[in-house]
This record gives C-alpha cells, sequence and structure tokens, in this order.
C-alpha cells in the first residue's frame, strides 16, 4: 500500500535588502542585485507523519564575486534531508521547488534521491505579486483544471469588434475610449492589445492612443473587446485630444463593425494563447487565477498581450518513496545569489536562507548549517561557532526567523559570535558608555583625593 503525501521543497536563491543599522548604500542604485528567486527548506501541504532526522545546509563562498557582477560567483548551497517513515506502510511525498530565473541558474540544480540523480517535472503556478508566497503558489498546482462560480472550461467568449473611423469634419484625434459599466458576476473583459484601462466604481474605461498609428490605420483602426460570460456593449464610444477624455468629439464616434460578433469556448480562448513550454493545466489555472486578482475597485481587467508566462512561476516537481519505517536521504543542490552594497568604504555580501518551512514536519530532530568561507561573518541572524573551515551551527530545534548573514571583504572586522539581536552599532554604543563611565569615576576619585589634601593644609 503507498500513501500519496504533497510536500514543497525549495532550494533556490532569495537576496535580502540591506541590514537596517548599516546606513544608506553609497551607490545602492549601481550595486544592488536584486534577485527574483528564493531559497529555503522542506515543509508539506499537510501532516504527512514523515519524520525530518536532520536538515543539513552547506553554503560554501570561496571566492566573493565583483560587486557589479555577483551572478559571476555565487554561492553554492547544498541542502541534504533525511526524511524518516514511522508509519506501517510505504509513503510517496511529492516535493516541489522553484526553478532560478536564467537557464544557466537552472542547469546549476541537482537533485538526488537515496544517491541517484533524479530528473524533475517542469510545472507552473500563478505568482501574481513580489512577496513569495511558496505554500498557496504549490496548493495551485493540480491535475485538474481549476473551476469556481465564474469561469469554467466550457463558459462563453463574445468577440466584438470596433472601427475607429474619423469623420471628415472632425480633427485628427489623440485616443479613442470605450466606457462600460458592467456587473463581475456575470462579464469579465478583457481588451486587445495596447489598452490603457482605468477600473473605478465598477465601471471600466479603456483607451488607445492614435497618435503612432500610421498609413491606413489613421483611416481604419480596429479594436477587439473579449467579454467571458454574458457579452455587453460599452455605454460609451468616442475619441478625444486627451487621454481623460475631457475634450469629447461626438462626430468622430466609432461603432461595432458590421460583421456578427464571434463566439467560441474560454478553455479554447484561453488554449490558444498558450506558450509551448507551459502544460495546458497549469495554464489555464494560472489564467484564471490571474483573472480572479481582486483590486480595490474590483477584479482585475486585462488586455490580451499580458496575458503571458511572466505571471507564472516556474516549479520542479518530483516523487520520493520513503519505504515503512525507514529513511531516504534528498539532497538539493543550487546556486545563491548575494545583493551587494557599499557601506562606509567596504562592500557587504548579504545572503538569506529561509528556515520557517521546516515547522510545518511532523517532528524535526537536528538542524545543521555549515558557512564554508574564508571571509568573515557580519551580523548573522543566528549565532555560529567558529570552525577551521567557516562557520558551523548545530541545534536540536529550528530557531525563530530566518537565516541571514553577511559576508565582508576585508577579513579583520567579524561579527560571527556577537550575542544576538545587538548590532555593531549598539555594540559600540556600549562600549563608549563604558569608557565614558569609567572616565567619570576617575575623575570623581581623583576630585576627592584632592578635596581631601586640600582640608588637610589648612
Amino acid at each position: 500500500m503507498t500513501v500519496k503525501i504533497g510536500a514543497l521543497l525549495l532550494a533556490v536563491p532569495l537576496s535580502i535588502a540591506p541590514l537596517s543599522d548599516m546606513g544608506a548604500s553609497d551607490h545602492a542604485g549601481n550595486l544592488s542585485y536584486l534577485e527574483s528567486d528564493v531559497c529555503c527548506g522542506v515543509f508539506t501541504k499537510s501532516d504527512s507523519g514523515i519524520r525530518v532526522e536532520r536538515q543539513k545546509i552547506t553554503i560554501s563562498v570561496d571566492e566573493l564575486p565583483p560587486p557589479a557582477y555577483p551572478n559571476l560567483r555565487p554561492a553554492r548551497v547544498v541542502t541534504e534531508y533525511a526524511f524518516r517513515n514511522t508509519a506501517q506502510t510505504d509513503a510517496e511525498i511529492t516535493l516541489y521547488f522553484p526553478v532560478p530565473a536564467t537557464e544557466e541558474k537552472e542547469k546549476s540544480c541537482t537533485v538526488e534521491v537515496a544517491g541517484e540523480s533524479i530528473a524533475p517535472v517542469r510545472r507552473y503556478a500563478f505568482h501574481g505579486t513580489s512577496k513569495f508566497d511558496a505554500p498557496s503558489e504549490v496548493a495551485k498546482i493540480t491535475n485538474e483544471w481549476r473551476e469556481d462560480s465564474f469561469f469554467h472550461a466550457d463558459a462563453d467568449v463574445t468577440t466584438t469588434t470596433f472601427v475607429f473611423r474619423p469623420d471628415a469634419a472632425c480633427e485628427e484625434p489623440d485616443y479613442f475610449h470605450l466606457v462600460y459599466n458592467y456587473n463581475p458576476n456575470t462579464t469579465r473583459l478583457i481588451f486587445d492589445k495596447d489598452a490603457i484601462i482605468k477600473t473605478t466604481d465598477g465601471k471600466v474605461h479603456a483607451y488607445w492612443l492614435l497618435s503612432h498609428l500610421e498609413g491606413s490605420e489613421k483611416k481604419s483602426k480596429k479594436v477587439e473587446v473579449y467579454a467571458v460570460g454574458e457579452n455587453i456593449l460599452p455605454d460609451e464610444c468616442y475619441v478625444s485630444s486627451d487621454a481623460a477624455g475631457t475634450k469629447r468629439d461626438a462626430l468622430c464616434a466609432f461603432a461595432p463593425a458590421s460583421a456578427d460578433p464571434v463566439k467560441t469556448r474560454f478553455g479554447d480562448f484561453v488554449g490558444n494563447l498558450r506558450p509551448p513550454d507551459v502544460g495546458s493545466t497549469d495554464w489555464y489555472n494560472g489564467v484564471v487565477d490571474m483573472l480572479n486578482v481582486k483590486t480595490k475597485d474590483g477584479y482585475s481587467t486585462v488586455t490580451r498581450n499580458a496575458i503571458t508566462a511572466d505571471w507564472l512561476r516556474p516549479w520542479y516537481e518530483y516523487a520520493v518513496t520513503v519505504p515503512a519505517g525507514g529513511t531516504v536521504v534528498n539532497t538539493v543542490a543550487c546556486t545563491l545569489m548575494p545583493r551587494v552594497t557599499l557601506n562606509a568604504g567596504k562592500y557587504v555580501y548579504s545572503y538569506q536562507y529561509l528556515l520557517s518551512s521546516a515547522g510545518c514536519w511532523s517532528d524535526f530532530e537536528q538542524l545543521q548549517i555549515d558557512i564554508v568561507t574564508p571571509y568573515s561573518l557580519y551580523e548573522p541572524s543566528l549565532t555560529f561557532e567558529k570552525t577551521q573551515g567557516g562557520y558551523e551551527l548545530i541545534r536540536s530545534d529550528l530557531p525563530r526567523g530566518e537565516l541571514t548573514f553577511s559576508l565582508t571583504e576585508k577579513p579583520e572586522k567579524s561579527w560571527g559570535n556577537r550575542p544576538a539581536g545587538l548590532s555593531p552599532s549598539t555594540i559600540v554604543a556600549i562600549v563608549l558608555l563604558c569608557v565614558l563611565a569609567a572616565g567619570g569615576a576617575t575623575a570623581a576619585i581623583v576630585y576627592s583625593v584632592i578635596k581631601r589634601k586640600r582640608k588637610k593644609s589648612k
């Protein structure tokens, strides 16, 4: 008997913001390397009963990269997990981790299960925002087409073509406009390319710039509008000489083309936009998630050319079978990019590894983190011990918060073993206070001795 368990494995890079007490970067605009990838650990979608006997993270930084090109010499991260199945039946765990942003970094990722290399499957999930929310994204990866109260594969999509034909009596306009009042519970609108869209108070205002049109397009410009669900026509159609539409010219209004609207299935409409490297199920579900995004003004209204894979995050998916009462070692290796800032004349290379994901395993026994480097550790979020090859941390529980640390190019200053929560600026302040206090005490003693001598002389 095999029990299937969903789990998430993340093991790729994420840049971090500059340390808050380091001050502003001298050249932050030129030297900051903003990376969209993430680097973190393993967690399950639900309580799986799988125990993590050991998680060992080895981050190797043999040589710091040039400040302006941190991608030339990235750190190497190898994360090893020992999974223990305490149940009396085998457990098949489905694991995921995000694919690096570039093909070169993707090739550097390797996955091993029980010492053998495996080839994961590429999947996609809608991310939508810059904030990384792994549980939410991975929960969207399924093998079934998503259906909700509005979107389903057989829903109607009506394509209406509008033709702009300026009247000979009107001046040449700069913009043309479509304005809709619609109910998002019965209709969702997708506009033709190059449309600029504003949504306020349930009203959708789409307009197109005409100044870039040339030749025959100046005389006849076609625009398509796609209505998902119930088809509707615009409440207003007009042209103007400004984007706000305050200077209208009624003579230049345009109307639907003579051809009848064209209808198609929503599943086919989405399928015709699918990139060749994205699976049909992941693509359909990703588009539905994108169209279901809510803003302060209602559901998102987009242009057709905005429906691209840029809204999707690629993931790797693979399965690991842990035998009943047995242990399996899973190792993932990839690169880790730093964020580089210039502070007080020296370059600081900052890294982050997310540890909080491991908190959802049924049991977690040991965490070991090795930072292998000849450089000095600067402001780590956890307390490390200095070793011959770098720095080490071993503990039997999960720390609160994430692992963040920096490396400096000047080895004479190291804060690798400072007490947790104390920054260099805080330590300097404490030292100065101690010096001032000692100086004040010395001055008081000297004053007291002089005063006694004066009394005796009298």
